[in-house]
């Protein structure tokens, strides 16, 4: 992974914006697309949403669950724009969690990220009801851009 200094500055700006004022971040998910990524690799997560963050320029916020069995009382306290899940978890795999949500009720756009490689994986991904899958790769900005 290869980013600049100023772009690992501004990430680390910006986590420190929000965690400094969870008013504003409240009143920024009101106004932009918010995004539920779910997935159980907190380094995932971090770097993600500081990612993504950065390349919203202010209009894309990020929320992260470490715990996918939390997801469904997620989705009861807020409203997202998408999801973004992987497709390995410890506790419950992204297929069995797309499922959970639709069997809930909630019809929400899902986006599978996976590192996994297998046929397998990926008729599992295009079988479980997702709308769009992403391959985790050494290419970072192109991944989050996409």
């Amino acid at each position: 992974m290869e980013l600049s200094s100023k772009e690992v500055e501004t990430m680390n700006s910006m986590n420190q914006d929000i965690t400094n004022d969870d008013s504003d971040r409240k009143k920024k998910l009101e106004e932009g697309i918010r995004i539920l990524h779910v997935d159980d690799d907190e380094a995932i997560l971090h770097m993600s949403k500081a990612y993504i963050e950065l390349i919203g320029e202010g209009k894309i916020m990020v929320e992260s669950l470490v715990d996918p069995t939390l997801t469904l009382n997620t989705l009861k306290e807020t409203k997202y724009d998408v999801i973004v899940s992987d497709y390995r978890m410890s506790k419950i795999d992204g297929p069995t969690l797309v499922d959970l949500i639709a069997k809930a009720g909630y019809s929400i756009p899902i986006i599978m990220f996976t590192g996994g490689g297998r046929i397998e994986d990926f008729d599992n991904i295009l079988n479980s009801g997702v709308d769009y899958f992403i391959q985790k790769s050494v290419n970072v900005k192109s991944q989050f851009r996409e």
